[in-house]
């Protein structure tokens, strides 16, 4: 076959769902039409979608390369490859290209707008820490702390005094509190980012759903690739991911808090 032949055929493979196929007969297609960027583009996607972000990344790039300036799609896929690896400023550098290229293409400017919108509430990267304005965090974290504390005390002194007779209530109300503080402050320090990374995983769940319209091949299978998606995804996945999270989320909100008190004591000396 020749290289359309191939190109052809990994469409097909491709539509089919059949992505080890495309990226096969795409990368015949670059053999023998190595300048081909929409060989290295349809690979790209095919990686995609075997989760192979790094290998769609390099051939987004290699497309990029040979058309820079032609092809807003290119930049925005290599965008989505880059969102599912957690680099939200290359997702937007690259989103902003697309936009350039086309302007009044209005998912690339809803899509600028929520990556600039995230990465402003968290200020820093997604799956890194969520910093605005030092003092303000600190009291925000504080109320979390303050508000699980009482929270615990409460649930602790019932089960205190479940286990204790009344005559033993100065004891009940020590364990009450040993146990309200310490499940307080370790809640109430791993909450915030625990909150960050849920809404980041609930916030994916459109693109889930794009992606399994864009895939689908026929309404018959497009029900079944939407009732698998969200069955491992929101009953299995998020769920399992976001409990696991749970338990490092307090040391993660512990170093949170020690840049906090860094960038607090920069500002007081400025």
């Amino acid at each position: 076959m020749n290289a359309e032949e191939y190109l052809k055929h990994g469409d097909k493979n491709f539509s089919e769902r059949n992505f080890n196929g495309a990226i096969s007969d795409f990368s015949e297609v670059i053999k023998l039409d190595p300048a081909n960027p929409f060989a290295y583009y349809r690979r790209g996607l095919s990686y995609h979608n075997t989760k192979e972000f790094d290998l769609a990344i390099a051939d987004f790039t290699k497309a990029i390369q040979i058309e820079p300036n032609k092809f807003g799609n290119f930049y925005f896929d290599r965008c989505g490859a880059y969102i599912y690896k957690g680099d939200t400023n290359m997702a937007i550098s690259d989103i902003e290209m697309a936009s350039k290229i086309d302007p009044q293409n209005k998912d690339y400017r809803e899509l600028l707008e929520e990556l600039k919108s995230d990465k402003q509430v968290d200020g820093l990267d997604k799956q890194t820490i969520a910093l605005g304005d030092p003092n303000e965090d600190l009291k925000r974290r504080l109320k979390f702390i303050i508000v699980l504390v009482g929270i615990w005390f409460i649930i602790g002194m019932i089960y205190s005094f479940s286990h204790y007779s009344t005559h033993n209530v100065i004891q009940a109300l020590l364990l009450s509190l040993i146990i309200g503080i310490i499940m307080g402050v370790l809640g109430g320090i791993g909450i915030v980012p625990w909150l960050g990374y849920a809404k980041d995983e609930f916030e994916l769940i459109p693109y889930h759903i794009k992606e399994c319209f864009a895939d689908a091949n026929g309404i018959v299978d497009l029900i079944k690739i939407l009732l698998l998606d969200m069955i491992i995804l929101i009953l299995l996945w998020i769920p399992i991911k976001l409990f696991f999270l749970s338990l490092i989320c307090p040391f993660i909100g512990i170093y949170q808090i020690i840049i906090l008190l860094i960038e607090r004591k920069k500002d007081m000396q400025q």
